[in-house]
């Protein structure tokens, strides 16, 4: 068995957040933290704790989640590609600020964002047209 985990982007008309209001929550991190990526992270570990148990031992492969489960970020730097401070304001939220500083030299940075003027250590996400020489 192979288990596909989650679908934060379900456009469920019942759904108490919107579905790339709640992808957003779903990453926040640090003080962006709340009950709704509480809530996914008890379900991720509650079917873990499914999968783990002996009965399952010899049928279970594997679960995952892919890019398309996190679509709102693609989504959100394509409707504010020009919206620079909301781009800042959700890299902060998520952590990408930090992973970028953690991952890229000066160079790549500077590569990747190419004709933005970014301050030192503010790095948004990217704008919908940067991807193809952000992540080649």
């Amino acid at each position: 068995t192979i288990f596909r985990m989650s679908y934060p982007h379900s456009f469920d008309p019942m759904n108490d957040h919107a579905g790339h209001e709640r992808c957003r929550l779903i990453m926040g991190v640090g003080p962006s933290s709340n009950e709704i990526k509480d809530g996914w992270l008890h379900y991720m570990s509650t079917m873990n704790d499914i999968f783990m148990k002996e009965e399952y031992k010899e049928s279970y492969l594997y679960s995952f989640f892919s890019w398309e489960d996190f679509f709102c970020l693609l989504s959100f730097s394509q409707s504010n590609a020009d919206q620079k401070q909301e781009r800042l304001k959700l890299s902060k939220e998520i952590g990408f600020d930090k992973y970028v500083m953690k991952h890229y030299t000066p160079v790549e940075i500077r590569d990747m964002f190419m004709d933005e003027d970014i301050e030192s250590d503010e790095y948004p996400i990217s704008r919908w047209d940067a991807r193809d020489k952000a992540f080649p």
